[in-house]
């Protein structure tokens, strides 16, 4: 059996010797530091661990970073971005055609109608590729609400479309084939642009109250809303012609219709570096706010085997935005790999434009 020796006695008087040196040292110095601790801290100095200036390293000057504020990022967006291919955003060119307005007309509707066009089929576009280049707006409202006359003027067409009637001599049809707008309405305004004729077209009209000769002022009614002809749900199609009544002679509504009020207009030509316009791409909008609230969105014009839609004899725009209220917007543009983006101000009853690429 093992049975552990004790510790010599003199090892043990020399370990309480020391036990009681630092407890005495414990209870003169925290006596100390509890009636002037100041005094105690500063006998002890420490290293400077902040930097209040900046030093050199290797002839780079050190600053003080920022934290990063909060990222926009896009909301509720209908078009993807591509993945896996970082994209480049490119500064947009400076706008090389003067923003001309020609708010000439009001809208084919009063309220309590609905009298804003829809957003998803606008003029030159597709319908992301679901349909045929459309040669004007929708106003979508029930069946049987009242069209008036966005414009004074007078009544050259009224009736079905089955026959040609528009055209210099009545000899062309009114819209792509018979019977595309079912019943159709078109009426040359009193004023002129640029010594050009301006015609007011209404389309899909289930009732008609005017005839052809009839003198019309804004806001009179024409007739009311249908789905005839060429037409998918009860709305009105609404088309502005200049120069000549033919369906291969349309400009964007966007551009004519006198803006809401608190609103304007938003419009931009999207090129390639040699000022060819791209069609078919798509054009987004967001509130510049902290989220980067998402608008809406459109497209650049497309064509077809149809006559194709028209740019502005001045502006030559490929695109537009109906009445956004007035405040600040984030636009953007994809072309490829690219992303433009663009920050603007909507002002009330105004036109603002944007020119990406070239």
């Amino acid at each position: 059996m093992y049975i552990r020796p004790r510790p010599p006695k003199r090892r043990a008087a020399l370990i309480l010797a020391i036990i009681a040196f630092i407890a005495t040292l414990f209870v003169v110095f925290g006596y100390a530091f509890l009636r002037n601790p100041e005094q105690i801290a500063a006998s002890f100095p420490l290293p400077d661990l902040i930097t209040r200036t900046p030093t050199l390293i290797g002839g780079l000057e050190i600053t003080t970073t920022r934290a990063s504020t909060a990222t926009r990022l896009p909301t509720n967006t209908r078009t993807p971005t591509p993945t896996g291919t970082p994209m480049a955003t490119v500064v947009p060119t400076a706008t090389p055609y003067p923003v001309v307005e020609h708010f000439l007309v009001g809208r084919p509707f009063v309220e309590p109608a609905n009298i804003l066009p829809s957003r998803f089929y606008s003029y030159g576009t597709t319908g992301r590729g679901d349909f045929e280049v459309h040669h004007g707006l929708d106003f979508p409202n029930p069946l049987g609400t009242t069209i008036v006359a966005a414009g004074d003027g007078i009544v050259m067409v009224a009736g079905n479309d089955l026959l040609p009637q528009c055209g210099a001599g009545g000899n062309e049809l009114c819209g792509r084939f018979p019977d595309f707008y079912g019943n159709v309405i078109v009426v040359k305004l009193d004023q002129t642009y640029q010594g050009q004729p301006v015609y007011l077209a209404y389309g899909h009209m289930q009732k008609i109250f005017v005839r052809p000769g009839q003198r019309v002022q804004e806001r009179e009614p024409l007739g009311e809303v249908g789905q005839e002809g060429f037409a998918v749900g009860p709305h009105a199609h609404f088309e502005v012609r200049v120069g000549a009544n033919s369906y291969a002679s349309t400009r964007n509504p966007v551009l004519w219709m006198q803006p809401l009020p608190g609103t304007g207009a938003l419009a931009g030509r999207l090129q390639d570096k040699n000022g060819n316009l791209i069609r078919a791409q798509s054009i987004l909008v967001y509130a510049d706010d902290l989220d980067g609230t998402y608008i809406g969105d459109t497209e650049t014009y497309s064509h077809d085997a149809a006559p194709p839609v028209n740019s502005d004899d001045v502006l030559q725009e490929n695109w537009a935005f109906p009445d956004l209220p007035a405040g600040n917007y984030i636009v953007k543009a994809y072309v490829g790999a690219l992303q433009y983006s663009r920050r603007v101000t909507i002002q009330s009853g105004q036109l603002t434009f944007v020119v990406f690429g070239g």
